[in-house]
């Protein structure tokens, strides 16, 4: 998984695919994964357990600079 200001591109080993930052209907973030919203119900999942604190914290910058507001529910660490 790559992240910039376009947004998300995914590389397995058959797919390889972009979604922009206007692609996700809305990102929440829960205390042990991210959830990133395609479609009503289509969400890719980003466990916090694969990432690093330093990941996470850039994960939480990348949403709040590039998501809008109604996109994005900040942090949910309950």
């Amino acid at each position: 998984m790559q992240i910039d200001e376009t947004g998300i591109t995914t590389t397995m080993t058959n797919t390889h695919g972009h979604i922009d930052w206007s692609g996700y209907q809305r990102v929440v973030e829960e205390p042990q994964l991210f959830i990133l919203m395609i479609a009503k119900r289509q969400a890719q999942l980003l466990p916090k357990s694969d990432l690093t604190s330093a990941q996470v914290a850039e994960l939480r910058n990348w949403f709040s600079q590039c998501l809008t507001a109604e996109q994005w529910e900040g942090q949910n660490d309950n």
